[in-house]
């Protein structure tokens, strides 16, 4: 008689028992959130809660800033080995061109006011909340590694350049692992992060978001005062590789959510702003986010 197989069931995990609703829940959140935007805006920082006008979300934060610049010995190796790479390289299994890394350093040593790192698990309550550079910066450890260096090194030599006094640490309770679903991307001035006191709520709701910023009409005047119009489409890509392919290559990797987000997918919520004029602009992020959308089943929420 043929012997009975009995398959084996894989028990979840603790962790995964713990997260599994986190998917359902951080997207439940995420409508009750852009049901009521005017509720949306108390919850989330205005230049009025601390921060300074017109700041810009971008992953590393003042990492981006030594992207082309000569003085950063990290930035001497990336361009090394990408010339002997056909002109690329790979960070966090993003490929980058060297002409796409050039402008998009200087696109952010331009903004003067870029800094604030996307990263979700920031302490923004802490005294060096203002620094451009923070503790256990997962860009900066993707970046120097891609050079066989370390996070803490390309740290220390941005605090070094940019000339900051200190780093800026995470919260307490997020810095074993990142603890998102979600990437919220501002078109606007930048304001939109969550504000310190709500941060606990959303992310008890799984619904913390990365912070990313893609200022349009600063990055449109920025392409005409540099007369660089024929690059739109490639700083665009650029942008959006840096800052939301970064995010989401976070939220399938070093993520409490991972197994969430392979099975149900992630979320990025779109705040357009008041920028309809960057037509061009807009049309290149939609190309972006469908590209999301295909790729990762991104779920794409707009803030009416």
């Amino acid at each position: 008689m043929q012997d009975s197989i009995i398959k084996e069931v894989k028990k979840s995990t603790p962790e995964e028992e713990q997260y599994k609703d986190a998917r359902n829940n951080a997207e439940v959140k995420w409508h009750e959130v852009l049901a009521d935007p005017t509720s949306y805006l108390k919850n989330f920082a205005e230049p009025a809660d601390n921060r300074p006008d017109g700041i810009v979300f971008v992953a590393g934060g003042g990492v981006a800033e030594l992207l082309g610049d000569d003085e950063s010995k990290t930035w001497g190796k990336l361009k090394a080995q990408a010339e002997q790479n056909d002109d690329t390289v790979e960070i966090n299994g993003i490929e980058f061109t060297i002409s796409e890394l050039e402008l998009m350093g200087e696109f952010y040593r331009w903004l003067k006011q870029a800094g604030h790192c996307i990263d979700e698990r920031l302490d923004e309550g802490h005294p060096n909340a203002k620094s451009k550079v923070h503790f256990d910066c997962g860009l900066a450890a993707a970046a120097s590694g891609a050079v066989k260096g370390t996070g803490e090194q390309l740290e220390d030599e941005a605090i070094d350049i940019l000339r900051c006094e200190v780093k800026q640490p995470l919260l307490d309770y997020l810095t074993k692992n990142h603890f998102s679903l979600t990437v919220l991307i501002d078109t606007g001035n930048g304001h939109l992060a969550v504000r310190e006191d709500k941060r606990q709520e959303m992310h008890d709701a799984n619904a913390l978001p990365f912070n990313v910023s893609l200022p349009l009409d600063r990055i449109a005047n920025f392409l005409q005062e540099k007369q660089y119009e024929e690059r739109a489409d490639e700083l665009m890509g650029a942008l959006y590789k840096w800052n939301v392919q970064m995010a989401i290559n976070i939220i399938y990797g070093h993520n409490a959510y991972k197994k969430q987000a392979e099975k149900d997918g992630m979320i990025i919520v779109v705040n357009r702003g008041h920028d309809d004029k960057q037509e061009a602009l807009n049309n290149a992020l939609d190309q972006n986010l469908q590209g999301s959308q295909d790729k990762h089943q991104a779920r794409i929420m707009e803030l009416p």
